[in-house]
């Protein structure tokens, strides 16, 4: 790290000045304007401690959270030699923690030998079957330096547990003043005001320890496994995947935020009132949550605006809403004053009104005007930072019965080590997962009900045979076809009728006369749902002029599911002692395939909304044309609309036949045929890339793979330089050269010195994921007059909705489609 002290000191004397001109705002001397929601941190120029820089080997976790099974990938951005890893469950420990640089835990694994880093490197990490935490990697370096990098274990499933414990890894990274970009200062707004956006999966400060983590974090986690509490816990980004309140609500009596939650995306704050909304219980242990709205663009958040000066002020939510803060000049008791919940928050504690609670302070919370009607103030820390300064810990309930507290100050959480703070947030706990009456929230979680069909594809009026695991009584079973708006994950419009069957493991559901296409079966029984796709063929090839072939083979090899119940999903991705994938397995989760929302819906709703019919294949049905002659004599346009990674020596053949005869080709992802697959009955096996067998993807697609953005790269736009080169492509978007669309990436393809003579750019963007690393839209043309469409990124099929990218599309189609 470029970052020293010295450095980031060079405006001090300013900085000196506006500080205690704040501080007197804050503390209402005479003559000062109060200035409530001024945080002293976001003065330009918070400096890293000597400790916070101290050495160490610096590594994170490429995402804020995995699965039990995930295989998860950990970046070392310095270089170190004899490196050791060992991982740890960080709460369980009975070992003190006693610098803020230092993490402890329970280990979970043995210590590794990892090598040598050069800086960068990237380390495979498999996640067991661990109960739901906080975990984090210790390094060791032969030169004796440690370094530590936390990640969160997510359940397999919303609401495996009744609560949930969110942990705030975006404020964590929020206050991350690492030097990433060796300027000089902190790559944190915290560090100047002219940064607006931090990126998310850097190494921390403190050898990699979160900020203040030690004091925030740390003795909550440890009271959890300590009182034997069986908690699902989260990230931000797992929040932030929740579908809707309601599905947070079915999973979840009881959430809770223990540290300081300051920074949260509107979909967050969205999820988190929808639940509260339908009855949902929360609680705030720390102080300044949900105070600013970031937004998310790839692997950085941008800080926006205050919530409430976006008309959504935090206290409506949480009761309280922030008020000061005074670095810890300032610190006091909370002082119990009466409430109708007095009884119970504060029951065998001996405190009553009057009576003094802890020590707290550095930021407050405090009743507003939008705090919820009934919010009842439990106990203050009176004019802390000065008159009206007052620290507020409130209680509040809905009409739909949600039990809502906040501590107020930082922070109830980090005393849980007094025996009466711990007490009285045993008895908040009880209070809010009683049983007795409940709400939605409150509910048992349902588990999906998991099918698939022993077939990937029917012709219509085939007999298609459902396969239902385990118990589900009283089933309905309707059939809807994907992309047409309505029911279900995949936004289908329902075809048939309804099937009901008492207890069954097997179905025969017929198959109308209908379209070809992606349908699905929707699956309910007692409150629980899943879904099963198959592709729906047509009957002879050639029924229309243009087939879309989905990625079958390639859904399946990214399904994370667990089959055999060994602990580990069964795919290559979760082990490489993983050689295989079954194919005849339901999706994990709720049955939709993976990735489907990113890289397929879009496009699936595109040909809804215009009207455009097309033959759809899976990989077995492309697998089953004898020839290229044949496909070229049905098709004039193949288009392969999501990521088709994985292909056979027959798909292969067959479709760069179909080329050299003449046929069109569109790819709307990335990284396609880059793997060879070989099918033995219901599996395949991964044998080689196609590019060390000889046959490079680019001489078909016109681009190869380069690289995937590792969790790191945010997504980028599209520049158009080649608009006069393919002029059909951009009618009627209004782009030209140098003009800028949508946001891409995930994985990218460029050309190589096997594309086509005559492979045409026509969109790029220039090191998406590093120098040398760019994207490439490209178009080529063979003397059998072929045309070939790639689009070098992988969600661009994805977009096909949004403006300008919606006309692409329909010029690709209409241009290529032409016989």
């Amino acid at each position: 790290m470029a970052t020293t002290a010295h450095h980031l000191n060079r405006r001090g004397a300013a900085r000196r000045l506006l500080l205690a001109l704040l501080s007197a705002s804050l503390l209402g001397l005479p003559g000062m304007r109060a200035m409530p929601h001024v945080d002293p941190e976001l003065l330009e120029g918070r400096v890293p401690t000597k400790a916070e820089l101290s050495p160490s080997v610096e590594a994170a976790f490429l995402r804020e959270s995995y699965r039990p099974g995930n295989v998860a990938t950990l970046r070392i951005f310095n270089s170190a030699r004899g490196i050791t890893m060992r991982l740890f469950h960080a709460g369980p420990e009975t070992v003190s923690t006693h610098g803020r640089n230092e993490m402890q835990g329970v280990p979970v694994t043995g210590s590794r030998s990892i090598g040598a880093s050069r800086g960068h490197r990237l380390v495979q990490v498999p996640v067991g079957d661990w109960p739901s935490g906080l975990y984090f990697a210790r390094l060791a370096a032969a030169d004796g330096r440690v370094g530590f990098a936390p990640f969160v274990v997510r359940p397999r499933r919303l609401g495996e547990h009744r609560v949930a414990i969110v942990l705030p890894t975006l404020t964590w990274q929020a206050y991350n003043l690492r030097d990433d970009n060796g300027d000089g200062q902190g790559d944190s707004w915290y560090a100047s005001w002219n940064i607006h956006t931090v990126r998310l999966g850097r190494p921390f400060l403190n050898r990699g320890v979160p900020y203040n983590f030690r004091n925030y974090d740390l003795p909550f986690l440890e009271w959890l496994a300590r009182t034997g509490k069986d908690v699902d816990v989260l990230s931000d980004s797992d929040l932030e995947a929740a579908r809707s309140g309601r599905a947070l609500a079915r999973a979840y009596e009881l959430v809770v935020f223990p540290g300081h939650h300051e920074y949260v995306t509107t979909r967050e704050y969205d999820v988190v009132t929808g639940y509260r909304n339908l009855g949902g219980h929360l609680m705030f242990l720390s102080a300044n949550n949900f105070f600013w709205q970031v937004v998310r663009h790839g692997r950085t958040i941008e800080r926006t605006k205050q919530w409430r000066d976006l008309g959504r002020p935090e206290a409506a939510l949480i009761g309280v809403q922030y008020r000061g803060n005074d670095n810890g000049t300032h610190r006091g008791a909370w002082i119990v004053r009466r409430s109708k919940a007095d009884s119970w928050v504060f029951a065998n504690t001996k405190l009553g009104p009057g009576s003094e609670l802890s020590n707290a302070g550095i930021e407050i919370d405090k009743t507003s005007p939008a705090s919820p009607k009934g919010t009842q103030v439990l106990a203050e820390i009176p004019n802390l930072f000065g008159p009206g300064f007052t620290a507020q810990m409130t209680y509040y309930e809905t009409p739909a019965g949600a039990k809502v507290f906040a501590a107020g100050a930082f922070t109830l959480a980090g005393s849980v080590r007094e025996p009466t703070v711990a007490t009285v947030l045993q008895n908040v706990w009880d209070r809010m997962t009683a049983d007795g009456k409940r709400t939605l929230a409150a509910r048992p979680a349902a588990a999906p009900v998991e099918a698939f069909f022993a077939r990937r594809s029917y012709a219509p009026g085939a007999a298609a045979r459902l396969v239902v695991l385990g118990r589900a009584s009283d089933l309905t079973v309707q059939l809807y076809r994907a992309g047409h708006g309505g029911e279900g994950p995949m936004e289908g419009r329902q075809v048939g009728g309804t099937l009901h069957a008492a207890a069954p493991s097997r179905l025969t559901l017929p198959l109308g006369d209908w379209p070809s296409g992606l349908y699905y079966a929707r699956l309910s029984a007692s409150g629980r749902s899943g879904y099963a796709p198959f592709v729906l063929r047509p009957r002879r090839l050639g029924e229309h002029r243009v087939a879309i072939v989905l990625p079958t083979n390639t859904w399946q090899a990214y399904n994370f599911r667990d089959d055999n119940g060994d602990g580990s999903a069964d795919t290559w991705y979760a082990s490489p002692a993983k050689t295989s994938v079954l194919l005849a397995r339901p999706f994990e989760g709720d049955g939709t395939p993976p990735h489907y929302h990113g890289y397929d819906r879009g496009f699936m709703r595109w040909l809804a909304l215009h009207g455009k019919q097309a033959d759809f294949l899976s990989d077995d049905d492309l697998d089953a044309v004898a020839r290229g002659d044949r496909l070229a004599r049905a098709y004039d346009l193949v288009v392969f609309s999501g990521h088709h990674e994985y292909v056979t020596t027959h798909e292969y053949d067959l479709v760069e036949r179909y080329r050299d005869l003449g046929g069109n080709l569109a790819f709307l992802s990335a990284d396609n045929f880059f793997y060879r697959v070989v099918r033995h009955g219901d599996r395949i096996f991964r044998e080689g890339r196609w590019r060390d067998l000889g046959r490079p993807e680019a001489s078909l697609v016109g681009i190869q793979y380069v690289d995937w953005n590792h969790d790191t790269y945010k997504n980028k736009p599209y520049t158009v330089i080649g608009a006069r080169r393919a002029p059909w492509l951009f009618r009627g978007t209004g782009f030209a050269d140098g003009d800028s669309f949508g946001g891409y990436g995930i994985e990218i393809d460029a050309r190589t010195a096997a594309s086509p003579r005559g492979t045409r750019v026509l969109c790029r963007i220039p090191d998406a994921f590093g120098p040398g690393k760019s994207a490439e839209m490209t178009y080529y043309e063979t003397p059998r007059g072929a045309k070939v469409f790639a689009a070098g990124v992988m969600n661009f099929g994805g977009s096909a909705l949004w403006p300008g990218v919606s006309e692409m599309i329909a010029n690709i189609w209409n241009e290529l489609s032409r016989p």
